[in-house]
């Protein structure tokens, strides 16, 4: 069990001889409120040890204490699900794990008891999406207006060279719109796809139709395929504007919002010789340009920085006169055209994570929260007095109701109240 040496602090030592059996029996012990001190300090040591994941470990081990009470089309009964739900919703907010830090003098977890709960409170968001049982509302929950749902649906407009719109909601699944010989195809899954008919012929690149699909706030995100192949996914409260036919010396598009790109290497198609022109993404000043990639541009007009995240290959970011190369893994962050542009390593899971059905935060202060909420939700933001000074660090699922997300973040010290489509932060 190792020594303790004079003037050496204890230090919790991991027993390999005890088998995954025995944690999941004080795992079981936990939930029902039977742990002891001790025990409540042995698991937390077990649990720190899994591959540096310490949710992910408990999340299956939970799976398997409780598998037995799962039905079988996979959802977990309401009163074994609020059984765990309940304990951890006593004492902890429910994310992966859910922290926050006061700037002025960062709050740190003190106790082995509580690291413990913060690994377990993944578990109810997993449950949550899996039950499909809503969170129940208490006295101490955001005041109730009327609950927003997180989008269910995605109600992106469709505007056409001449100015004519298409709501994409009321496109059937496979319907084609022909536009100047190229076809524009809405899938089962609600993608757009651009496909040049047969025998397109070659277009002057000064009359080559432009089109525009805007993503609403409160829209799901939605994906295009253009007629080079390259892939765009769309986050709510974005647009992105693109030719229906790449003819020229550059492939270029102009966004706003986020949008997450996959370069197609080489055109789909061979199109006036153009295979292989650099593609070429713009916003205001700020010009990104590539040959091929993978890469996620936030250009929100409410943040800060217009932020390029690299990740696969490489891309050029040029703002005035200033000019950076970023490559895998990398962020370039414009603030104005005169100011140089910073680069730092990308945490690429926190960038990614809208596209992947998360919110993801680390150190995210207030109001960069607040901001996705209200892209997502289609909501307002009204601070009564100056916004707390206060920061969230991990993940909450992107398919939850409004109420239940503002449930999670009141528990780290901030009261919100929801009218109509207003959250109002309160002191």
């Amino acid at each position: 069990m190792g020594v303790i040496r004079p003037h050496q602090k204890p230090k919790l030592i991991f027993n390999m001889q005890k088998n995954k059996e025995y944690y999941q029996q004080l795992i079981d012990l936990y939930i029902n409120n039977k742990c002891t001190p001790q025990q409540i300090q042995e698991l937390t040591n077990y649990l720190q040890q899994q591959n540096n994941d310490p949710a992910k470990t408990l999340l299956k081990s939970l799976y398997d204490v409780f598998g037995k009470e799962i039905t079988g089309d996979g959802a977990m009964p309401v009163d074994a699900a609020n059984r765990i739900k309940q304990q951890l919703l006593q004492q902890i907010v429910p994310v992966k794990p859910l922290s926050f830090y006061r700037r002025t003098k960062p709050y740190f977890w003190a106790a082995a008891s509580i690291i413990l709960l913060a690994a377990l409170s993944v578990i109810y968001i997993v449950f949550l999406r899996s039950t499909n049982t809503a969170t129940t509302i208490s006295k101490n929950s955001p005041s109730i207006g009327n609950d927003k749902q997180a989008p269910r649906y995605n109600h992106a407009l469709l505007t056409l060279a001449d100015g004519s719109r298409i709501s994409l909601d009321s496109m059937q699944d496979g319907s084609v719109v022909i536009q100047n010989h190229v076809k524009i195809i809405k899938t089962a899954n609600g993608r757009i796809i651009y496909e040049l008919t047969e025998n397109a012929p070659p277009l002057n690149e000064a009359v080559i139709p432009l089109n525009t699909i805007t993503n609403p706030k409160g829209s799901k995100v939605i994906d295009i395929i253009l007629s080079d192949g390259s892939h765009v996914w769309l986050n709510a409260g974005s647009a992105v504007t693109y030719p229906v036919i790449f003819n020229g010396t550059e492939r270029k598009v102009n966004m706003q919002g986020e949008a997450y790109f996959e370069v197609a290497r080489r055109q789909q198609y061979t199109h006036n010789n153009q295979a292989g022109s650099p593609f070429v993404v713009t916003h205001d000043n700020v010009k990104i340009e590539v040959l091929g990639t993978h890469f996620n541009i936030n250009a929100y007009d409410d943040e800060t920085n217009i932020s390029t995240t690299v990740l696969e290959g490489s891309v050029r970011v040029s703002a005035g006169n200033n000019s950076v190369v970023i490559n895998n893994e990398q962020q370039a962050a414009v603030t104005n055209a005169t100011q140089p542009i910073a680069i730092q390593k990308a945490n690429v899971e926190q960038v990614m994570a809208w596209k992947n059905g998360s919110f993801y935060f680390k150190k995210t202060r207030l109001p960069d929260v607040m901001r996705q909420l209200s892209r997502w939700y289609n909501v307002s933001i009204r601070y009564e007095g100056t916004p707390p000074n206060i920061e969230f660090g991990g993940e909450i699922g992107r398919d939850l109701n409004l109420l239940q997300v503002l449930r999670l973040l009141e528990k780290n010290a901030v009261k919100f109240s929801l009218k109509d489509d207003e959250i109002i932060i309160k002191k």
